[in-house]
């Protein structure tokens, strides 16, 4: 199986995690399917050990569970094909909600998410070269801007980071979902295949999570116009809105563990924490830029510290 397009470095080696997982999957699908019928066996004599004692035979519980049997039958024999058709449509719902400006091929190429994130800090790169003002002020802030653009640049690498992750923990998760899903034939232990079943789903949420974040973000700041906006405060803005970018596909693992079971992943005391954080980070990029600007200033020759002291009057 190679469900992934061709692509960079990120993308070929996704395919083998991905070739490898899906490998072990139809390695073990014989032994999930010898465990069903093990522990589907192991049912069918305690129901009739409970038959002789008792001389009880509750026909629809033998109904449900051969069709039990029948149906996890099933998913084990083409576990990988659900489970890749479960991702897909969590991973194109989440495209279209953020406005359908990626694709499936973008996502699942982590190296097309790079250049995307590299095509955002291009715009920037672009202000600095069309600079003509050639001071020493003008020069700094350009140095300044270009070494924020690169931290932003890491910041996107850690995104693409994100989307090869989450595609790896899904496959990865395969082989050892598909050997939990026999053990929903033992009442004692049905609880194993739920939690299996319930871990792909969330990774399937969770790809779908990072979708929409990516999706509704990345496209619209590689055309962004930042008019006459300086290098500088354009290349702040974009660090922070990457930032952003950043906590949100960060939190989405979160978000999916909260919607399967019911509660708000993010409450509260979390937003005043996250306020608090934002505030005091913004307090102190606040002081460093003020600082900066004074420093400039007083390289320009028009400042009052640039200027000759006044002449003393002599005394008559």
């Amino acid at each position: 199986m190679n469900p992934l397009p061709e692509g960079g470095l990120l993308t070929k080696l996704l395919q083998i995690f991905v070739f490898n997982f899906a490998g072990g999957v139809d390695r073990l699908t014989p032994d999930a399917q010898w465990l069903l019928v093990l522990f589907y066996g192991i049912d069918l004599v305690s129901t009739g050990i409970w038959f002789v004692m008792r001389r009880e035979l509750d026909m629809w519980s033998l109904l449900t569970r051969a069709l039990t049997a029948v149906i996890f039958g099933w998913l084990i024999t083409n576990w990988v094909v659900v489970t890749k058709a479960l991702m897909q449509g969590f991973l194109g719902a989440g495209i279209k909600a953020g406005g359908d400006s990626l694709t499936e091929l973008d996502f699942t190429n982590p190296d097309r998410i790079l250049m995307h994130g590299f095509g955002v800090t291009a715009v920037i790169f672009r202000m600095i070269a069309d600079t003509s003002l050639w001071s020493l002020k003008t020069q700094v802030l350009n140095l300044l801007a270009g070494l924020v653009t690169l931290a932003t640049m890491s910041i996107y690498i850690v995104l693409a980071g994100f989307a090869f992750l989450a595609l790896v923990e899904f496959y990865w998760s395969l082989p050892v979902t598909l050997i939990m899903l026999p053990f929903s034939m033992l009442p004692r232990a049905h609880w194993l295949a739920e939690r299996g079943i319930a871990h792909t789903f969330a990774g399937a949420i969770r790809i779908g999570g990072i979708a929409l974040v990516l999706s509704a973000s990345l496209p619209l700041m590689v055309t962004a116009s930042w008019g006459s906006v300086d290098s500088l405060t354009a290349a702040f803005y974009t660090l922070i809105i990457a930032f952003a970018l950043a906590g949100m596909a960060w939190k989405v693992n979160s978000w999916a563990r909260a919607v399967l079971n019911g509660s708000l992943a993010f409450g509260p005391q979390d937003v005043t924490n996250q306020i608090r954080s934002m505030t005091t980070q913004i307090t102190h990029l606040g002081i460093v830029m003020q600082a900066l600007m004074d420093t400039l200033a007083h390289t320009d020759p028009g400042h009052a510290s640039r200027q000759p002291p006044p002449t003393a009057r002599n005394r008559p």
